[in-house]
């Protein structure tokens, strides 16, 4: 009995140094990026004076709640048939679903996230003080460059109803539960998986290098905000219409408009502040979560294109951004795909006929 229990004692300990040697395989990169992102937070924070506060434990809610409703899911769909010994059913399937090796792959990318949310949060509500918002002029000059006129005049004569103008602030602010799902999904997938890897990487770099860098050099506070911030009235009318849109249906988006304003105003900083138009996070992120869904299931791309679609669609027709902060969004966005991809060691095949190549 001895022998055999130091035995089970050292399969224990080959199973744990197993996981860990895995879950670094997987996580490595990962972490050692958010925790350089993490060190350049706390660098500018000293340059320029603002504060960095790495509170996690609220953003540990959406992935654990997650979490614990699939694992909730799971089990009653085990128990749907009243097995004769249900808790030794579970414990095979547990056994079965890898799940210690799930645990030791997914807890360690989600503690990162939590605390990159938190230093990515700080830069970009620092931006003001690292850059002035001096390329509004510029942007709004662009988009009528190439469109002719204002982008958002462009569409109105298409989305310029107040039911479809409430349908797309639904849709935006969707998209924060869908790159949340994408997130924590990505977090426990397979460790072996090269899209989790590149995802996941495609991730942090366009957050910082999109998200804050671009975001810093480019600084621009975007059509809703350019009359209140900057006294430009260029954008009344399209302001004007949603606010008589929104006396019929909800338009979401106004409020949390003027939430953000406030929060600059009094100079609150944060995960979910911070004033930012180009280039456009919604678009780049919803178009990493279409080139994931067109690798994970090619038959589902649609889906991910689609949604894309509306994004950008609803970007300018919601005040948000200026059409060109989306096209230059979805150009950076490729190049910081390809670039993840190389770093997780991605090969691509190469495109046939039409299909675009962008893996």
């Amino acid at each position: 009995d001895d022998a055999a229990q130091e035995e089970l004692g050292r399969m224990d300990i080959s199973r744990g140094v197993e996981l860990a040697r895995t879950s670094l395989r997987a996580n490595g990169l990962i972490v050692l990026l958010i925790a350089l992102h993490m060190a350049g937070a706390a660098m500018l924070s000293r340059i320029y004076g603002f504060g960095v506060r790495f509170s996690f434990l609220g953003q540990l809610a959406f992935p654990a709640s997650t979490y614990a409703v699939a694992g909730a899911a799971l089990i009653l769909w085990r128990l749907r048939t009243l097995p004769a010994n249900p808790l030794q059913d579970l414990v095979r399937d547990v056994r079965s679903w890898n799940l210690g090796e799930r645990i030791a792959v997914a807890a360690p990318a989600v503690l990162a996230f939590s605390f990159f949310g938190s230093s990515f949060g700080a830069i970009k509500s620092a931006i003001p003080q690292m850059h002035p918002y001096t390329w509004d002029a510029t942007f709004a000059a662009w988009d009528v460059a190439i469109h002719g006129q204002d982008a958002w005049r462009v569409i109105q004569p298409l989305v310029g109803h107040p039911l479809i103008s409430s349908a797309l602030t639904g849709v935006y602010h969707f998209w924060l539960l869908a790159f949340n799902l994408g997130l924590v999904i990505a977090c426990a997938a397979s460790p072996a998986s090269i899209l989790r890897k590149q995802f996941l990487i495609a991730f942090i770099l366009s957050w910082t290098l999109i998200g804050n860098l671009a975001a810093t050099l480019l600084a621009s506070v975007g059509p809703c905000f350019v009359q209140p911030m900057l006294g430009d009235p260029r954008y009344d009318g399209l302001m004007a219409y949603l606010r008589t849109a929104a006396e019929q249906y909800p338009i979401l988006t106004l409020d949390v408009q003027q939430m953000l304003l406030d929060d600059a105003r009094r100079g609150a900083a944060g995960l979910g502040r911070g004033i930012s138009a180009m280039p456009s996070m919604h678009v780049s992120i919803s178009l990493l979560l279409a080139l994931a869904l067109r690798r994970l299931r090619p038959s589902w791309q649609w889906a991910g294109w689609l949604f894309l679609a509306v994004i950008m669609v609803g970007s300018v027709h919601l005040g948000y951004h200026y059409a060109v902060d989306g096209y230059i969004s979805l150009v950076l966005t490729l190049l910081v795909w390809k670039l993840s991809g190389m770093m997780a060691g991605y090969r691509p095949q190469p495109a046939v006929g039409y299909r675009l190549a962008l893996d």
